[in-house]
C-alpha cells in the first residue's frame, strides 16, 4: 500500500500534527518531537501522548517517523558533542516509544576530519549505547 506523507509542525502541541497531516490529506507524517535546533527537550505531557496516540489511530496514520534534531553528531571526536550527542539520541528513542513512533531519522554527523573508520566505530557505539539508555530495541 503506497503511503502518501510529509513534514507537519508540532506547534500547539503534538497532537496538532495529526491533525495537520489528516487536513493535507497524508497517511503518514514525520514531526520534530521538539525543537531540532536545541539540545534540550521539555517532557511530554501525558494529555499530550494520549490525545496524539488516539488522533493516529482515529484518523489511521502510519507510519509516523520522528526526525532527531539537528545538533547532534554522533561521529564527532570530541567528546563532550559525542556525549550529549548519544544522550539526544538516547532521549528521542523514549520520546518515540512514548508516543508510539517506530521510525527515527537522524544524520550520523560528521568525523570532523577524523578517520572514517574511527567516525562509523563512534557511529556503532552510539546506536549500541542510546538504544540500551533508552531501555528500548
Amino acid at each position: 500500500m503506497l503511503r502518501l506523507g510529509m513534514h507537519v509542525s508540532i506547534a500547539g502541541g503534538l497532537e496538532k500534527a495529526a491533525d495537520r497531516a489528516r487536513e493535507k490529506g497524508c497517511d503518514a507524517f514525520q514531526i520534530f518531537t521538539t525543537n531540532p535546533r536545541s539540545w534540550r527537550s521539555k517532557p511530554i505531557a501525558q494529555q499530550s501522548i494520549d490525545l496524539f496516540s488516539s488522533r493516529l489511530k482515529e484518523y489511521d496514520l502510519h507510519p509516523v517517523v520522528s526526525h532527531m534534531p539537528y545538533l547532534p553528531n554522533l561521529a564527532s571526536p570530541r567528546d563532550e558533542v559525542y556525549s550529549r550527542s548519544v544522550q539526544a539520541l538516547a532521549d528521542e528513542l523514549v520520546r518515540c516509544r512514548l508516543l508510539g513512533i517506530s521510525y527515527l531519522v537522524t544524520h550520523l554527523g560528521s568525523n570532523l576530519g577524523a578517520e572514517k573508520k574511527d567516525g562509523r566505530e563512534r557511529i556503532a557505539e552510539a546506536l549500541k549505547k542510546a538504544i540500551a539508555d533508552s531501555g528500548g530495541d
